[in-house]
């Protein structure tokens, strides 16, 4: 579909690297683009309106929680975005609305509640951080862990087969 998809030969000829290189190169590019901006924006914010143990508190566990997401999101990592074909049908966009409108807003009410009372208890506070640091760095290492195991990356996406031969040989 893409115009340009003839020249990711480009991609394929410059692949010299395993996956947990390319993984680590969207990882960062995850944080800068996704993370970076959305924290600087709320510390900027907070920092303004709440005092500042309550700003720095926040900032602590938005900031755990972007780790955790971006690491979530290097699960499946296989291929580099925009140097695969697009097949049509693949996208799932009003999933993820209804996903977004029915579960997550919920959630995040739900969580800021949860954040808010945590706050208040110096304790709990202590250990919901320490909580989400242990599930950043498992999700970090299982990230790590599936990119090492990558064979490579995907430059095509390719539609299963309609019939599926079970090659089985007489010997």
């Amino acid at each position: 579909m893409p115009i340009a998809l003839r020249a990711n030969w480009i991609f394929r000829l410059t692949e010299l690297r395993d996956g947990r290189e390319y993984s680590s190169a969207v990882r960062r590019t995850l944080f800068i683009l996704g993370v970076l901006p959305v924290w600087v924006a709320t510390a900027a914010l907070l920092l303004f309106i709440f005092p500042f143990g309550v700003a720095v508190g926040h900032l602590l566990v938005l900031g755990l929680l972007g780790t955790i997401l971006v690491e979530i999101c290097l699960q499946g990592f296989k291929k580099i975005p925009f140097t695969c074909s697009y097949l049509p049908g693949k996208g799932k966009i009003p999933h993820a609305i209804w996903i977004c409108l029915l579960l997550l807003l919920p959630l995040l009410d739900r969580g800021a509640e949860f954040e808010r009372r945590m706050l208040e208890k110096p304790l709990s506070f202590v250990l919901m951080v320490v909580v989400l640091g242990i599930l950043a760095a498992c999700a970090r290492w299982r990230s790590t862990a599936v990119a090492k195991s990558a064979p490579g990356l995907r430059f095509d996406e390719m539609t299963p087969p309609d019939i599926i031969a079970l090659k089985l040989h007489r010997d």
